[in-house]
């Protein structure tokens, strides 16, 4: 309790007569305001997600951001772990890197990128270049060989920097590759097959040779029926 009206009298609180709930509930106010003090929102970035929205933010000294403000039933656990698998990620220079994470505010803080790859495929008719096409399987294999598997093939979560490296991003679904259940190369083989349907889906009659012959025959024949 001491320790408690200390801190809220070094930031300006009145704690007379307050209670130690009433005091813990308003240093968490005071330290709510501050972290929306820190990050000023500027625009959502895409679509509102399945757990949370993504703001472009800034910083008083003029620095960009993006910031995930998750759902308020989104699990610290959950959070937690998408944190770690995309750190781990990061690390290898296939996601961006986070700044920051809070589980009590239910926040991350990360690097902001510059353009995501399905608004760069709709301005081009669905269309995807082979240099892009392989570097979504550098992408696959890399994560293959980390032992993370992504697990959401969307076109809006694959993200170009400012000089047009491509990066994967939210790392929600994804979990440690499992071999008796996922096989040693999921996103190679899971990843791009599913990505492959989507872009069908998308951009119907498009064609993108360098992802298609990287998949194995049984996974060939299940995007050949879907073609029919």
């Amino acid at each position: 309790m001491r320790e408690l009206k200390k801190l809220a009298r070094n930031s300006g609180i009145d704690t007379t007569g307050m209670s130690r709930a009433t005091l813990e509930y308003e240093i968490a106010k005071l330290e709510d305001t501050k972290v929306k003090n820190v990050y000023q929102p500027i625009a959502q970035l895409g679509v509102k997600g399945r757990d949370g929205k993504v703001f472009l933010v800034k910083t008083k000294s003029g620095r960009t951001y993006a910031k995930k403000q998750f759902r308020g039933n989104r699990s610290a656990s959950a959070i937690k772990q998408e944190v770690m698998l995309q750190k781990e990620a990061a690390s290898v220079g296939l996601a961006p890197k986070i700044k920051e994470y809070s589980l009590k505010d239910k926040y991350i803080v990360m690097e902001a990128l510059d353009k995501d790859m399905y608004s760069k495929m709709q301005k081009r008719g669905g269309k995807l270049s082979q240099k892009n096409q392989r570097e979504i399987l550098r992408l696959f294999k890399l994560l293959d060989k980390i032992g993370i598997f992504h697990k959401d093939p969307n076109p809006l979560n694959f993200m170009f920097d400012e000089v047009g490296q491509l990066f994967i991003i939210d790392f929600g679904f994804s979990t440690r590759i499992d071999v008796k259940k996922d096989g040693a190369t999921p996103n190679k083989d899971q990843m791009t097959l599913g990505l492959l349907l989507k872009f069908k889906a998308l951009f119907p009659g498009v064609e993108y040779p360098i992802l298609v012959k990287s998949l194995k025959p049984q996974l060939l024949a299940i995007l050949d029926m879907n073609k029919q």
